[in-house]
């Protein structure tokens, strides 16, 4: 399989990871159970200072949780970008790549500490695919110049 489109692929399993947050983000709070009610109700109603502002846990959460979803979805423009410029340009794109992989195996593993399988196996499947398209990468660099 070529690059470009094991990029393509890893590009849509990160854009599923983040069209999944953003519809358990942003439908978290319709819960009827009265125990999760209370937690959300806890969470919004404790403020405490950071810096000078007031902020509460769930804004905290809110935050990070959106800041998540554009995160994803950077990391899928990204990919889709590198996947049709790879292979002309395959050392800078390695070294754009390197943190993508790092950060999505992470995701996989915070995924599966604290989350639940589905983002775990889909991070760990984007992770692995732009990990061959390194390796593939370096193939095709290092047989330009032999």
């Amino acid at each position: 399989m070529k690059v470009k489109w094991i990029l393509r692929v890893a590009a849509l399993a990160v854009l599923f990871f983040a069209v999944g947050h953003s519809v358990g983000h942003f439908t978290r709070k319709a819960n009827t159970d009265p125990q999760a009610v209370a937690v959300y109700q806890a969470m919004e109603g404790y403020k405490f200072p950071i810096g000078p502002q007031m902020r509460s846990y769930d804004e905290f959460y809110e935050g990070m949780s959106l800041n998540l979803i554009v995160t994803l979805l950077a990391f899928t423009v990204l990919l889709w970008i590198l996947s049709g410029v790879a292979s002309r340009n395959s050392e800078i794109s390695r070294q754009i790549l390197w943190p993508i992989v790092l950060c999505l195996a992470a995701f996989a593993a915070t995924s599966w500490v604290y989350f639940f399988i589905v983002p775990a196996i889909t991070c760990v499947i984007a992770s692995l695919l732009v990990l061959v398209a390194i390796l593939l990468l370096k193939k095709e660099g290092s047989s330009r110049t032999a």
